[in-house]
């Protein structure tokens, strides 16, 4: 099971409460532009591909709804006149990669070739 599943207030935190913070700072010390990571799982199962910006996102599961979230900040944004944009990351590759996208699949495939 995935660990978003399992400890849902975790990214509650992070994602929302975290967010809200970094949005808040901003207004303080009146940072007007920065870039946060979004994810590629607010598009959950779309199979029409080239994503595009405008296609309609329904998360799957309770770590791509706080993504999606993040983004419905734009009214706050607004208000107070700041230029921020998120970025939706597509198979990071590393430590906390999951099991179940490209590059470990990948790279288990060729493990009988080594």
């Amino acid at each position: 099971m995935r660990y978003s599943r399992k400890n849902p207030k975790k990214y509650l935190e992070s994602n929302i409460n975290g967010f809200f913070n970094i949005l808040e700072l901003s207004k303080k010390y009146k940072i007007k532009k920065f870039i946060f990571a979004s994810s590629s799982s607010v598009y959950c199962d779309n199979t029409k591909f080239p994503l595009k910006e405008n296609n309609q996102i329904n998360p799957k599961y309770f770590y791509g709804l706080t993504k999606k979230i993040m983004k419905k900040w734009q009214k706050y944004i607004l208000i107070y006149n700041m230029n921020i944009g998120g970025l939706r990351i597509f198979t990071v590759y590393g430590e906390w990669e999951r099991p179940d996208m490209f590059m470990i699949k990948y790279l288990n495939s060729k493990k009988d070739l080594i």
